[in-house]
């Protein structure tokens, strides 16, 4: 195919697929792109609601858990009872037996306390019901408690986390009478949890206030402590339910947090799955748009390619495929055009088949064809990458080289002139036969026109065949004619 031509043609497929990709591109990006962020978007701002709801829910647990301690100092029965024994009126042993079932009857009501025990404002011991308190929350009760209930640190026991919340018991002629720690369980914590999970949102509590984080596995409480490192000093794996924590020791800090602890991958799973079935929607959607342009665009690339084929008809020798004498000739006459170099300038080598009539008398015409296809093989063979090689007219070959001296040219004819005669040429006819060729050679710097360099080569041909054939002539000019100068630019386009 022609260069210019399958340039062309490549260009055009080329601008009609990008034309595509640009469109599937922006497509995307203007897009799908936005969309998909838009819907991550929306998934953390509804995480984001579910969580604040979340910790809505958690302080009003929270508050629950001291409205229980207050409930429980607040027994007027049993306070009356502990001032009389502050007071001297009553013996301990009658303040337990008085009090002691009263209190147990405030455990009982309520499945989540572990235990009450009162203490005097000293931190003596008065009362106990259910699960004891450990000494440092008896003795951080009476150092911090103030006028409502204190929370403190939550601490793990052998079935669970415990939370523990001292009240003040107060009078208004006594004043400070003394103090509960109440002991509760995580019982409230866990379906607070248990409520809160969704699918790829497992949530988690932080709560700093109560030196705690709680999570409903261990892997989840390990995913925490990747946001907490720096709040929190160790990861406990989970206990015999299930339910992991993270420890926190120093000083409680008043904040309570929620945090999610969420599967990245997991999470946007859906969106995902929903962007691949989307392209597998859009996908013979674009495939048959370019489809359709390409087709669109065949009718130019017939056009185009049946112009290259007549050029090629016109400048193309029909039996040998070589450049035909119009052809070479316009080359030529181009390069009459171009400005003269100093050296070499062009030259030309008129090549005829010694004895081809013979070939056509003997053998036939079609032998005649193949031996002229042969050639024309062996032309190429020889010829560089500038020549231009064309069937100059019946047995005749003419070679137009480029760049290139008289000496030059006899030696790329002195080659094919080897070639020709050491290559047997098949026929038809299952012969064998050898051919050789004459040739001559002429150089522009010896001749004005085309026509004149042609006949100095065709003078130089009909030497070497003169003089025994299989032979390659340069032709010289006359010392009594001198070389013609070679014509102007007007010259050789009236020529």
């Amino acid at each position: 195919m022609h260069t210019v031509h399958r340039c062309s043609i490549a260009k055009l497929y080329g601008l009609v697929v990008l034309s595509v990709c640009m469109v599937a591109l922006s497509f995307y990006t203007l897009g799908l792109r936005p969309l998909e962020r838009h819907i991550r978007a929306t998934h953390e701002a509804t995480l984001a609601a579910d969580l604040e709801h979340a910790r809505w829910q958690f302080d009003a647990l929270i508050e629950q858990h001291h409205d229980i301690a207050r409930q429980a100092a607040s027994r007027t029965a049993i306070r009356n009872a502990q001032i009389a024994h502050l007071g001297g009126r009553l013996s301990a042993i009658e303040l337990v037996a008085f009090a002691t079932a009263k209190l147990a009857d405030a455990v009982n009501a309520n499945h989540h306390v572990l235990g009450v025990h009162r203490f005097a404002p000293d931190g003596t011991a008065l009362l106990a019901v259910g699960r004891p308190p450990a000494v440092a929350a008896i003795e951080a009760c009476a150092r911090h408690l103030g006028q409502d209930v204190l929370t403190l640190p939550v601490r793990r026991g052998a079935h669970g986390l415990v939370f523990l919340y001292c009240s003040p018991i107060d009078d208004p002629m006594f004043g400070r009478v003394g103090f509960d720690v109440l002991t509760l369980s995580d019982l409230q914590v866990r379906a607070f949890l248990e409520a809160n999970v969704r699918p790829h949102r497992l949530l988690a509590v932080a709560a700093e206030r109560y030196g705690i984080v709680v999570a409903p596995t261990a892997e989840d409480a390990v995913a925490l402590r990747r946001v907490l490192i720096e709040r929190v000093d160790d990861v406990v794996g989970p206990h015999g339910d299930g339910a992991g924590e993270i420890t926190r020791t120093g000083t409680a800090v008043p904040e309570l947090g929620l945090y999610a602890v969420v599967e990245q991958q997991a999470f946007f799973q859906p969106i995902e799955a929903m962007f691949r079935r989307l392209a597998v929607v859009l996908a013979p959607v674009g495939l048959a748009i370019l489809g359709l342009s390409l087709w669109a665009v065949r009718p130019l690339v017939v056009a185009l390619l049946r112009e290259e084929q007549l050029e090629r008809r016109t400048r193309t020798d029909g039996l040998t495929g070589l450049a035909n004498r119009e052809h070479v000739t316009a080359r030529i006459d181009r390069a009459w055009q171009r400005p003269a170099p100093a050296v070499p300038g062009f030259a030309v080598v008129l090549i005829d088949i010694d004895h081809f009539k013979r070939v056509n008398d003997v053998h036939g015409h079609a032998a005649g064809d193949a031996a002229l296809r042969s050639m024309a093989r062996l032309c190429r063979f020889v010829a560089r990458e500038s020549d231009c090689w064309a069937r100059f007219g019946g047995e005749e070959f003419l070679a137009y080289l480029p760049a290139t001296d008289a000496l030059g040219a006899a030696k790329v004819a002195e080659r094919l002139r080897h070639v020709v005669a050491a290559t047997p040429i098949e026929l038809p006819d299952g012969a064998v036969i050898g051919l050789t060729v004459s040739a001559g050679v002429a150089c522009s710097r010896d001749a004005g026109t085309t026509d004149g360099l042609i006949a100095a080569a065709d003078r130089a041909l009909y030497a070497s065949k003169r003089t025994g054939r299989n032979r390659v002539t340069i032709d010289r000019p006359s010392p009594a004619q001198p070389p013609v100068a070679r014509p102007s630019r007007r010259l050789v386009l009236q020529h």
